[in-house]
Formats: structure tokens, sequence, C-alpha cells
């Protein structure tokens, strides 16, 4: 899942790269707020790959394998449902977007251009998500691996293709997700057939549209949206601020976040593998394979957190050199990259118990745990930004993301009951 996961920001880190090389920082900026617009579309509703991936889990523990199918079929069906609403809703949520953010001139017409192509990928982008849970799920981390870095690695070439031998700037760059996503969707609709080939039960098909699943799906999934919204809250304010210190500091920024989704998504395979071994204990009323899958997983985040710590502190300067040759640019995110190293030791608990919460079905704690960090967030951002202006927003950003994990921790030191939501749905194998 490490491996498979990096495969994710290596691709913002193309997409940064392709663009920093173009004659004007416009570039950068408008794909680095493309993508948080998108970040917003599409991994707002990541509660397609979180609930399935756990609960998919609780059902494989407790043997309930004609559930394991229909909980699949019940996210495609969402995923396909949510797209429609996202393909009507277009025109408001880009211009929606771009007035919050309030960019530049020049930043909201390339941002506009990627918009309009990118928005096309969303059935492959929502349906993929259910399937890569519903892998992780089945512990079946090959194939959720197989789905991401063919889907990455494909928009990585594309990326090369499109903007460095055609010349299509920011077009080339949405295309190159559109058309990868749809490669994406088709490679994971091979890897669920064949795992379902090897797995018991059947396909209930009659009993894909009973409402009451859908109801005590959509419990959960409600507050894992809140809490996926609140994260993008912070992100999405993060930009803004920048965004209100110029394009430069904008696109330096973006160059550093590169680092922490680099890290985030290596990380987010722990967090990914604790979901499926917390929820397989939870379905087989294991306490013993509970707490051994919580404490290796954060013998391991802490130790890779600690490793991409040093890597960034000794060898961060040489990276963003790499990442692009304008020199205003290369200074302005130096004069931060400590930051940047700091955050892996802050943020990885908080990474680590998404996954052990989304294994036990507790979403509501995932929800307020989040909303209060993002409030205290906004606090500390009015706060440090006037005084250290991109510094204080950097310094805010940080104790947000470690607040996230103290809250998450404090909540399972005091753990109730975990939502079996498999359990309650079928006794039918």
């Amino acid at each position: 899942m490490m491996v498979s996961n990096l495969s994710v920001p290596l691709l913002g880190l193309v997409d940064t790269v392709v663009m920093a090389y173009l004659p004007s920082p416009s570039f950068l900026a408008a794909v680095s707020l493309g993508s948080l617009i998108f970040g917003f579309l599409f991994w707002g509703f990541g509660f397609l790959r979180m609930s399935t991936s756990g609960l998919t889990a609780q059902s494989m523990g407790s043997n309930n394998y004609s559930e394991v199918r229909l909980l699949l079929l019940r996210s495609v069906t969402m995923a396909m449902a949510l797209s429609l609403v996202i393909w009507l809703a277009q025109s408001f949520l880009g211009a929606f977007a771009l007035t919050l953010i309030n960019p530049s001139a020049e930043v909201t017409t390339l941002t506009l251009e990627y918009f309009r192509i990118r928005i096309w990928s969303a059935p492959a982008v929502l349906v993929t998500y259910a399937c890569v849970g519903w892998c992780i799920g089945l512990q079946n981390s090959r194939a959720a691996m197989r789905i991401l870095i063919a889907t990455n690695l494909a928009n990585i070439v594309l990326d090369l293709l499109f903007v460095n031998v055609f010349g299509w700037q920011i077009k080339g760059v949405a295309w190159a997700s559109v058309v990868a996503e749809y490669f994406g969707l088709i490679v994971s609709l091979f890897s669920v057939r064949a795992l379902s080939m090897h797995l018991p039960g059947k396909w209930r098909f009659d009993r894909l549209f009973q409402l009451e699943p859908y109801l005590s799906l959509f419990r959960i999934n409600f507050y894992l949206f809140v809490r996926t919204l609140a994260l993008l809250s912070a992100f999405a304010y993060f930009s803004y601020q920048g965004a209100q210190m110029g394009d430069l500091i904008l696109a330096a920024n973006a160059l550093l976040l590169n680092f922490q989704n680099m890290m985030a998504y290596a990380l987010d395979g722990f967090a990914h593998s604790a979901e499926a071994r917390v929820g397989r204990a939870i379905g087989r009323k294991d306490g013993d394979g509970l707490r051994q899958a919580i404490s290796a997983a954060f013998i391991w985040s802490f130790a890779a957190s600690l490793g991409f710590s040093l890597v960034y502190l000794l060898f961060g300067s040489q990276f963003i050199n790499w990442m692009t040759d304008q020199p205003e640019l290369q200074v302005a995110a130096k004069n931060h990259i400590y930051w940047v190293a700091l955050l892996p030791l802050a943020s990885f608990i908080a990474f680590l118990l998404d996954g052990v919460f989304t294994g036990l079905a507790r979403a509501t704690e995932m929800a307020w745990s989040m909303l209060v960090a993002l409030a205290i967030f906004y606090l500390l951002t009015a706060l440090l930004v006037p005084a250290w202006s991109n510094h204080g927003l950097w310094a805010a950003f940080a104790i947000f993301t470690s607040l996230r994990g103290v809250l998450l921790f404090v909540s399972l030191l005091f753990r109730g009951k975990p939502t079996v939501y498999a359990v309650e749905q079928s006794t039918q194998r």
C-alpha cells in the first residue's frame, strides 16, 4: 500500500514540475488551484473508499460474503449517482470555488480551462474509489496497488506527452488526468472481477435496492463526508491565504505541499493496512488482534515519519532545485523548507488513527475531531499570519495536523462500542 500510494503524490509532483518549467508561475498556481477544487469535488466523496474498506473488512471477519459483494455494488451505485450530480452542477461549482479563492485574473482563466476538461472524469474517479476500498477491505493490497499505479503511471506518461511533446500546456495536464482515470477504471473493473471469482457467496442483485442498507451506509458516509470536507477546507483556506500573498507565494506553497503529499500518501499505506486488520478484528470480535494491529501500525508509522523528516531536512533544497528552474520560486520555497521537515512527525498519528477509526466504523469521532481542529486552525491563522506572514500560515497548519492526531487519540482512549454495520445487515453467507 505504501508503494501504490506513493504513485499518487508522484503524479502531483510531475504536474508541478511540468508547470513549473513553463514561463510564468501562473501555470503552476492554476494547476494547484485546479487540483484543490477537484480535491473537494472528488476526494470530498472519499468516503466511498473509506467506508467500503472498513465495512468490507468487518463483513470478511464475520464470513458474511454475500454482504461483501453487496457493499461493492451499493458503493458503485452511490458513486454513479454522485457523478451525475457533479456533472449537472459543474458550472456553479467552478464559478463558486474561484469566487471563494479569488486568484488573479490570469490564474482564474487558466484554472477554468483546467476545470472544464477535468470534470468529465467524475464517474471514473468515484467508481475507482469504491473498487480500491473494496480491495483494501479484502486485504488484497496487490489489487489496490495495480489500480493506483496503473492510473498514476498512465497519467505521468500522458502529462509528459501532452505538455512537453504536444505543447498543450494546462490543457495537457487536464486531459492526461481524464484519460488516465478512465484507464484506471478499466483496471479496477478487471481487478474486481478477478477477486470475485475466488470469493465465496454470490451477487445478490435482488437486494441491491433495498432502502435500509443504504440508510445505514449513508449515516456512516455522512460523517466521513463531513470529516473529509473539513480537511479539504483546511487546504483550501491554506491556499486562499497563500493567494492573498501573491502568485509567487501561492506557487511556492504548491511546491512545498508536494513534500507533504508524498509523506501523507506513504503513511496512509499503514493506515489502509490498519483499516483492514482492525475491521476484520472487529468482525471476528478479536480484541487481541485489534490491539496488535494498532500497535504494529503505530511503530512503523513513527519510523517512516522520522525517515521522511530527516530526508526533507537534508535534501529538501536539492529537491526544490530539481522541481523548478525559476530562481525567485526556488528562494521562496527554500525559506519554508523547515516546516516541511517538521510536518511528518507532527502528523503521523492523525494519518494512522484515521485508518484505525475507519476500521472501527466510528466516523462520528472522525468528523468532530476534524471540525474542532479546523476551527482552531482558522483562529491560529488569523493570529499568526499578520505577524509572521507565510511562516505563520505554515505554523498554524503544523499545529492543525498535530491536533487532529491528539483529538483522535483521546477518543480512542475512551473508546465506545464500534459500529458493526456488516454483522447487523445480514446473516446470509
